[in-house]
């Protein structure tokens, strides 16, 4: 596990993913726990960047809190991410704003899912507004998350996906960025920009 530190910098042309939201299928877990606090969402009212419209700041802060503690334990991959981390796993890192008590269920998750996974690949951020503004220094070739705000402020020179599998979000706001839904269509960019482990 790496604590980012400004000295620090991803490898030049590296593809860097979210974790939460793009590799970790929360959303069925999101909704339940939610529904049982009094708030039935649909599964596009639970994407990021449109839940705070929806549910009060302190519910959503103590479901974050158990989501990304005991809840990554038991929560799905998104179709296709694994493989992808497994054939890509030396040329994709991870990016992920998790506090100190969160970044252990995140490595276990790895670790589990994904055994061949370095966890020198894994970077954790204290805040999205810290990953976002470390993001914006660095020469990335491909990033990847399911927060508009730390895909905004990448350079153009950026390939910038933002994973949004339940549609959303209106694509017409975000000209410059590509929406993507699946991991078919981020597998692709991947392909397209780094080299696989052979």
């Amino acid at each position: 596990m790496r604590i980012r530190r400004k000295s620090e910098t991803f490898p030049p042309g590296a593809a860097v993913l979210g974790f939460d939201g793009v590799i970790v299928d929360h959303r069925k877990q999101y909704q339940a726990e939610l529904k049982r606090r009094g708030y039935p969402l649909t599964q596009a009212q639970l994407n990021v960047n449109v839940i705070k419209q929806h549910v009060p700041a302190d519910v959503l802060a103590d479901v974050d809190a158990w989501l990304l503690g005991d809840g990554t334990k038991s929560a799905p991959a998104f179709p296709g991410a694994l493989e992808t981390l497994e054939q890509f796993r030396d040329a994709i890192f991870i990016a992920t704003a998790r506090g100190t008590d969160e970044r252990r269920s995140a490595l276990s998750w790895l670790n589990e899912h994904v055994p061949t996974f370095s966890e020198r690949n894994v970077v954790f951020f204290p805040t999205v507004a810290a990953k976002a503004k470390a993001l914006r220094e660095e020469e990335l070739s491909v990033f990847v998350d399911d927060q508009i705000g730390p895909v905004k402020s990448l350079p153009a020179s950026t390939v910038r996906l933002l994973f949004d599998p339940d549609a959303a979000l209106e694509t017409a706001r975000f000209p410059d960025i590509r929406i993507v839904k699946n991991w078919d269509e981020i597998r692709e960019v991947i392909e397209s920009t780094v080299k696989p482990v052979l």
